[in-house]
């Protein structure tokens, strides 16, 4: 569980912390391209914001699995009746479940609810997991905070309960440790560098991916003044994304410390044994960092191809207010084997400079998450592993005793 929710932080706080003031006659006048930058200025510039963001799968499709443009393979033309009855069957057998999978996948949709308070190095974040059916429906929720500033992460996990967090502990934040993440990760520096990436990949599209679209009853309802799309292809977004990727590695790289020396404490953190994990994550992202894009960086074991068509909603601040994308991208394992997938995505954003983190912890609403895992299934598997390496050890000396007699 701790070692989830340590890789998982890291995650979360580059989403959560990825905004000059304007005339409503600006907003309306400058080209389309120049307002989507400035609002994305605009919401880097804030100490503190709202945002609410979800995710729906529109289209799952794993249907064309066979060789060929037929489902089933062109060579077998020349095969006999028996073996084409097979294939035929086995390809619909593969779209039968296909089609389960898409409507189980469409059927949930993935939300955050999240404030981002840069002033005092802290993060709020709510991810929720919901199913949508027919007689049926459900949701998981997972309120977390992550305070940067003092190397802690709270994270209320009675959703879990009692399989994973015991009944005492329900209604309370499991309280943990995230200084293998901040000893290894400088997130200010992370956070200037998105911000550069993100205006300067904003400026490299070709202005003429840009187009105003007509406000509708919901935009100005959100207080909208104008709507801009940016439509384009996914070989276009890997294009800009290398290129700014490139001019920015350095600071990317720079946002990533070396490891501190280890010193003889007491400490659990200096004695932790999930630190071989976070080297090991580290070492993944800093290898990612210093290859992607490069011309001899290891390609991919499948092609990508796609459209996006991104939506951003301005207020008559300039603010960016909403963003929305529709997109279908078809991954092709460079053989027979391809997948699509549609999806549409929504993220608003609220209260500039006036968010606020109300979640301040105290002994009567925390509680260690070592202590909210005893006597749960973690615990059980703990103590099975434990069992084992002991077994382990004990066989080990009995074998080297006989050895030695």
């Amino acid at each position: 569980m701790r070692k989830i929710l340590l890789l998982g932080t890291s995650i979360s706080v580059a989403l959560g912390m990825s905004g000059c003031v304007t005339t409503t006659a600006n907003v309306q006048s400058i080209p389309a391209n120049d307002a989507v930058t400035h609002g994305l200025a605009q919401l880097y510039q804030q100490p503190n914001y709202q945002v609410h963001s979800t995710l729906q799968l529109t289209q799952l499709n794993f249907s064309n699995l066979m060789k060929g443009s037929n489902p089933v393979s062109d060579s077998l033309d020349s095969a006999t009746a028996s073996d084409q009855k097979t294939a035929t069957a086995k390809s619909l057998e593969v779209e039968k479940f296909a089609s389960w999978f898409e409507t189980i996948f469409k059927r949930n949709e993935f939300s955050f609810d999240g404030i981002v308070d840069l002033q005092h190095q802290r993060l709020e974040i709510t991810p929720q997991i919901t199913y949508k059916a027919i007689n049926t429906g459900g949701f998981i929720r997972v309120p977390m905070v992550l305070d940067l500033a003092n190397a802690q992460g709270y994270a209320d996990l009675s959703a879990f309960s009692p399989l994973l967090v015991n009944l005492n502990s329900e209604g309370k934040y499991s309280q943990f440790s995230i200084q293998p993440i901040t000893d290894r990760i400088d997130f200010k520096k992370l956070f200037t560098w998105s911000h550069d990436v993100a205006l300067d990949s904003s400026r490299k599209f070709d202005p003429r991916m840009f187009r105003d679209l007509p406000l509708d009853a919901a935009d100005t309802a959100l207080g909208g003044v104008r709507k801009i799309e940016l439509s384009l292809t996914y070989q276009d977004l890997m294009t800009v994304n290398k290129v700014v990727f490139d001019a920015h590695r350095a600071d990317f790289l720079a946002a990533i410390k070396t490891k501190p020396k280890q010193i003889n404490s007491t400490s659990t953190q200096s004695t932790d044994k999930k630190e071989p994990d976070m080297d090991g994550f580290i070492g993944l992202i800093s290898a990612m960092g210093s290859t992607y894009g490069q011309p001899n960086s290891t390609p991919l074991p499948f092609n990508i191809n796609g459209k996006f068509q991104k939506i951003y909603l301005l207020d008559k601040a300039g603010r960016l207010i909403q963003s929305r994308v529709e997109g279908v991208v078809d991954l092709d394992s460079k053989s027979a084997r391809n997948m699509k997938i549609g999806f549409s995505s929504i993220t608003n954003y609220s209260e500039y400079g006036s968010a606020r983190i109300n979640f301040v912890p105290t002994t009567q609403n925390t509680v260690l998450l070592s202590e909210s895992t005893k006597g749960t299934v973690i615990d059980l598997v703990k103590g099975a592993a434990e069992k084992y390496k002991q077994r382990a050890a004990n066989a080990a000396a009995v074998s080297k005793t006989q050895i030695t007699k």
